[in-house]
């Protein structure tokens, strides 16, 4: 991905050089490019980390230990009440940081943990969880998109965030019951 980026990203400078014929012009086009693909990572990466310092802060306390211990220890039904819980966490993570990509870093290394707990793969644990994480950024005032469509709406995140957390929830219900069904 990066490299079929930074491919395009030569080309364009490449055609924005023949088109305006001014290599100095061209080069302060391409650095606003820059620079905005600079503030992104930055806001970005501060999510991933906050959310990773929300989720050592959670095993440092014991949280998720008790957290996989009590599903662990359903018969049966341990393996669900698992995904569901880890569901859960990604939900509420991916909502208040407004990244699916930050939640889902900062909580996947418990995904190896939980499914081993209830004897279950890790894929079929992984795959809803990252799914559900993406669909709750979604319902975020604060996620980028949201923004961004909020501000062309000329409305605000919260009246963007209403229209979109109805839809939300019922994906989320058809992605876990899907996976419960498919995995």
């Amino acid at each position: 991905m990066a490299t079929a980026m930074m491919t395009c990203t030569l080309f364009s400078f490449l055609v924005d050089c023949l088109y305006t014929r001014n290599f100095r012009k061209s080069c302060e086009n391409i650095k606003s490019f820059f620079s905005g693909m600079g503030r992104v990572f930055a806001s970005t990466v501060s999510l991933i980390i906050c959310a990773g310092v929300f989720a050592d802060g959670l095993k440092a306390t014991g949280g998720i230990t008790t957290i996989i211990n009590a599903a662990a220890s359903m018969e049966g039904t341990g393996g669900m009440i698992m995904l569901l819980v880890m569901c859960g966490i990604m939900i509420l993570a991916s909502f208040v940081t407004g990244s699916g990509n930050a939640a889902f870093f900062a909580f996947s290394s418990l995904l190896p943990t939980a499914a081993k707990s209830v004897g279950w793969d890790i894929l079929v644990m992984a795959c809803p969880v990252q799914l559900v994480a993406g669909i709750a950024r979604s319902m975020s005032p604060i996620a980028g998109v949201t923004i961004s469509v909020a501000k062309i709406a000329n409305v605000s995140p919260f009246a963007a965030v209403a229209r979109t957390i109805p839809p939300m929830i019922v994906g989320t219900m058809v992605s876990i019951a899907a996976s419960f069904v498919f995995l």
